[in-house]
Order: structure tokens, then C-alpha cells, then sequence
């Protein structure tokens, strides 16, 4: 099979009050030897954090700007089924340091 490895970005969101952190939720089937990696930024994408999805996100910055992004790899050797993502989404929001 192929090396699948690929990057979506999605376009950025300007948001009303600076953020610090992320709520990312997806749909997505992972078989065997891949992986897909999601992350966020809160400054248009300057600033990349890795996210987990179904977790909430305090990020190593803030900002106004959201914009996330997913990255899928598989071996170009592997014998699975590549990695597939059917929709994902994220919710900034500002814990105020808690």
C-alpha cells in the first residue's frame, strides 16, 4: 500500500475575547499502524499545540485567532487500511488560569 501522510488545515476563526484554551471533538477510524496528530493555534497559526481529542486543552499561548489543523501518517510499508477522518471540530474558550 502507499505512504499515506497528509496535513488539513482548516481556516481560521477570529474569535470575540482572547482564548487559552481548546476543545477538539472528531470522527475518525485509526487501523493499525497510523496515526493522526491534531493541533490548534490561538494565533492564526503561528503557535502550534498538539490536542487530544475529547480532552480539554490548556495551550502554551492565547490569542484570537483559532485555527486547527490534522496531520495523518502511515508507514509506506504498512499493510492497513489508512487512517480516515470523517469531521473534526474545536471550542476555544478562556479557563481564566484555572
Amino acid at each position: 500500500m502507499a505512504n499515506t501522510t497528509g496535513t488539513i488545515t482548516l481556516s481560521t476563526k477570529t474569535l470575540p475575547a482572547p482564548c487559552d484554551s481548546v476543545y477538539l471533538l472528531t470522527e475518525q477510524i485509526v487501523p493499525g499502524d497510523g496515526t493522526i496528530t491534531y493541533e490548534a493555534s490561538l494565533n492564526g497559526g503561528q503557535t502550534w499545540d498538539t490536542v487530544t481529542p475529547g480532552d480539554l486543552a490548556t495551550l502554551n499561548h492565547t490569542g484570537e485567532e483559532l485555527t486547527l489543523r490534522l496531520t495523518i501518517e502511515q508507514p509506506e510499508a504498512s499493510e492497513d487500511d489508512p487512517p480516515e477522518v470523517y469531521w473534526f471540530l474545536g471550542f476555544a474558550t478562556d479557563l481564566g488560569g484555572a
